[in-house]
């Protein structure tokens, strides 16, 4: 495996910290992970699921966005230069090798370019959609119900985003497999718990290794 980086261009006009995890030519497919505001792919409920695509043989890219290489705040405001981010590394990854077959995960922020790009791009139609603390909200809903590959959901059942009535909206829209996590927060964790938060890691990649 060579580990390296490829050329983004971000939405403010420069290149994108990213890192690209290449099994040479014997690739079953090519992963890429959108981290979350303030959550980097190298945190553990990313770091473990990346391992975990490695080991089947996926080439995976991972990222900043824009407004993290700055050194800035997310706000509302920054979600149409985040989407834009999402989409470059998207149109610069597909054209590294004659990729078929996509998995794309996102926690948090990240959950929303998913959504974004998955009803956006033919070229992804043949993926699978790994969600980790995806953020339900009536916005998220509107267009997560649109998308129509494969769906693997994460959330914790203390993750203020965990709202089980908004849950119970988007399966009336679009089919999807849901794993609620019991006592893990916003980052997949149980506070005071150390070897609890383990286990979770532990059932995250599992369930992961079943869903690909």
């Amino acid at each position: 495996m060579e580990i390296s980086s490829i050329k983004i261009i971000g939405s403010e006009g420069f290149q994108l910290n990213n890192s690209y995890f290449s099994m040479g030519d014997n690739f079953k497919g090519l992963a890429i992970f959108f981290p979350g505001a303030g959550y980097t792919c190298d945190m553990p409920a990313l770091y473990y699921p990346r391992k975990v695509l490695l080991s089947k043989g996926y080439d995976v890219l991972t990222l900043e966005y824009s407004f993290q290489k700055e050194g800035k705040m997310f706000g509302r405001e920054t979600m149409k230069s985040v989407l834009i981010d999402g989409e470059n590394a998207v149109k610069s990854a597909i054209n590294e090798k004659p990729y078929e077959n996509f998995i794309l995960v996102g926690k948090s922020l990240g959950s929303r370019v998913l959504s974004h790009l998955l009803v956006s791009y033919p070229q992804l139609s043949n993926s699978k959609a790994i969600y980790l603390t995806p953020v339900y909200s009536e916005d998220f809903n509107r267009i997560t119900g649109k998308v129509e590959q494969e769906t693997l959901m994460v959330i914790g059942t203390e993750d203020q985003f965990y709202v089980p009535e908004l849950i119970e909206e988007l399966k009336k829209e679009k089919d999807f497999k849901l794993v609620v996590l019991d006592k893990a927060d916003h980052g997949l964790e149980v506070q005071g718990d150390c070897l609890k938060s383990i286990d979770l890691q532990k059932t995250i990649c599992k369930e992961i290794d079943d869903f690909i």
